[in-house]
């Protein structure tokens, strides 16, 4: 999913915007059926974990562009998926702009996550 991020950011930002948009369609959509109804929930269950997932990958990218790892993998002994985490609260406190950055952080992680199927297709 990185590498997808790396490559073409507006497509991934695209799908990631689509799959947004398509949310309560799809939810309303559901609640048409029975069976449906019972799968709103999981609908939710699976938007929350790719934003998640999508967020976090996110973050991973732009702490692996600005690494301070050397030749041998050594870095700074946190993960960069913790140490992005960490920087997006820390942007997130900045006024007028920290919000804005965490809502093109989900669009991006969001369509890196649909565009690869949480990860099991092959970039």
């Amino acid at each position: 999913m990185l590498r997808r991020l790396k490559q073409i950011p507006s497509k991934v930002s695209l799908s990631g915007l689509l799959g947004l948009l398509l949310i309560v369609p799809i939810a309303v959509l559901l609640t048409i059926s029975v069976i449906g109804i019972v799968l709103i929930p999981l609908e939710m269950i699976l938007v929350v974990s790719a934003a998640l997932l999508g967020f976090i990958a996110v973050f991973a990218t732009c702490r692996q562009e600005g690494s301070d790892v050397d030749k041998s993998g050594q870095g700074g002994g946190y993960p960069p998926d913790f140490l992005g985490t960490h920087n997006l609260w820390l942007i997130g406190w900045i006024p007028y702009v920290g919000w804005i950055i965490k809502v093109l952080a989900v669009v991006l992680g969001l369509g890196g996550v649909i565009m690869t199927r949480f990860g099991t297709k092959e970039v």
